[in-house]
């Protein structure tokens, strides 16, 4: 299956956005968000005057048509070349690198299970990156994601394999997968990115949010009789001593304060079940 991409260039030579909507496939406002951006630049709403963007707004369409994360495995973690691909998202990963190697810049937009304000992942922390992380509105920045992985073999993000072949590249998390307030802040982020690019003129959406930064410091899988002893919500900050869940081994007590990221209420067995952070004051 050949992914839909749509390209627009401007008459001048400039910098090159790329843009990614469902990743995972119930993760749609970033398909919505590129929608949108690709019918005002048809029809002139917003002008490009220099460089160009191309849109992959759906990237796994049978994940999307099903509206499940994925089909065979987690595209967000195979993003490598893959010389004999066995599996679905093996052939479309062999695609979407492809349109990454012809990029400047990678904004890849998502939406989390559990509910959340916006934030922005930045793995790597380049002037670059840095400086398209202050252009986009959210409140929450959250780095070293790939430190809490054993092995970098279970994380081939689309923000690993950009920064592994030179490119600058955030991942962008919009808010609960049904809030409706998500492909609007998907949209707003495309549409600074091309002004912070300068790829078009228009003026910035204005930011509201004063953005606070953290890293990454725990991951854990879920095993067999896991089970959380609430349900938390993504960036709750939790005290130590709090008792988090158990499986059939073990009770997960916290042995310091931490901030919970990315509680995965339906994660299957062998994935990612969540994660713990701390605040930082800068990432400079």
């Amino acid at each position: 299956m050949e992914l839909e991409t749509y390209n627009f260039k401007a008459k001048k030579e400039g910098r090159h956005l790329l843009v990614f909507g469902s990743v995972h496939g119930n993760e749609k406002c970033g398909s919505q968000a590129a929608f949108k951006i690709i019918k005002e630049i048809e029809n002139g709403t917003i002008k490009l005057t220099c460089g160009q963007v191309t849109f992959v707004p759906i990237c796994n369409p049978k994940a999307y048509a099903k509206n499940t994360r994925y089909i065979d495995k987690d595209l967000n973690r195979i993003i490598q070349p893959h010389f004999k691909p066995k599996h679905y998202e093996e052939h479309v990963a062999n695609q979407l690198i492809e349109v990454i190697n012809s990029c400047d810049t990678l904004l890849d937009i998502h939406s989390m299970g559990a509910d959340s304000l916006p934030c922005i992942f930045m793995d790597y922390l380049t002037p670059e990156n840095i400086a398209l992380m202050k252009v986009i509105d959210v409140p929450h920045v959250l780095a070293a994601w790939e430190e809490v992985y054993e092995n970098n073999i279970d994380c081939q993000s689309t923000e690993h394999y950009a920064n592994k072949v030179g490119k600058s590249v955030l991942t962008l998390e919009c808010g609960q997968h049904n809030d409706p307030n998500a492909p609007t802040v998907a949209y707003n982020a495309i549409f600074n990115a091309l002004t912070h690019l300068g790829i078009t003129e228009h003026k910035p959406k204005k930011l509201k949010y004063k953005q606070e930064y953290f890293k990454f410091t725990h991951m854990f899988r879920k095993k067999e009789g896991s089970s959380f002893s609430e349900k938390w919500f993504h960036m709750q900050p939790l005290n130590q001593g709090t008792v988090i869940g158990k499986d059939q081994t073990q009770t997960y007590t916290l042995e310091k304060d931490a901030i919970m990221i990315m509680p995965a209420l339906h994660a299957k067995i062998g994935s990612e079940w969540f994660y713990l952070a701390e605040k930082i004051d800068s990432f400079e």
